[in-house]
């Protein structure tokens, strides 16, 4: 019997990992399922539908409300994601940013990483940045007119992420 996460090969005779954008949550099959939708695993060998994870993230944003979130939110964020969004509000508005809260694990020295600033050059005015987890609401306004905004995951580990919503004002 194949451990879960694994299927049976009648080829060779051998258990085999599932293949990354499947799972295997049953043990002693000869196959593995792949991830519904535009889902995908973060590693080979998962054993459950939950590590099938939503990648899609960024855009472009202008609108004089909305939200931007990390992907596969509210389920755990995928490892390896780079999110870009922009936010470029209609003439002489600014932004007001909300973050209710935020879930990013620190146990692997700010592997995960939220930044907000006027563009993508690193140089550039920084209005917010964070890695780690906080459960308090915090409210800002940008630093400068447009705003840059970018979500970093390494492999490290994952976790439930962000929700942020924004409102643009005169």
């Amino acid at each position: 019997h194949c451990a879960l996460g694994h299927y049976y090969n009648a080829t060779t005779h051998r258990c085999i990992r599932c293949p990354a954008g499947t799972y295997q949550s049953e043990s002693g099959q000869n196959y593995c399922i792949t991830c519904p939708g535009n889902t995908t695993t973060d590693f080979d060998g998962a054993n459950n539908v939950s590590h099938c994870k939503n990648q899609l993230c960024g855009g472009e944003l202008g609108d004089f409300m909305g939200y931007i979130e990390s992907p596969n939110y509210p389920g755990d964020y995928p490892s390896n994601v780079n999110c870009v969004w922009t936010i470029n509000p209609p003439n002489k508005r600014r932004i007001l940013i909300v973050v209710p809260e935020i879930f990013l694990p620190i146990e692997d020295e700010c592997g995960d990483v939220l930044v907000m600033r006027k563009s993508a050059q690193p140089t550039s005015i920084t209005t917010y940045e964070t890695c780690q987890t906080y459960e308090r609401p915090i409210a800002f306004t940008s630093r400068s007119r447009k705003l840059w905004i970018q979500f970093k995951s390494n492999e490290g580990n994952s976790g439930k992420g962000f929700q942020v919503p924004y409102v643009t004002y005169d």
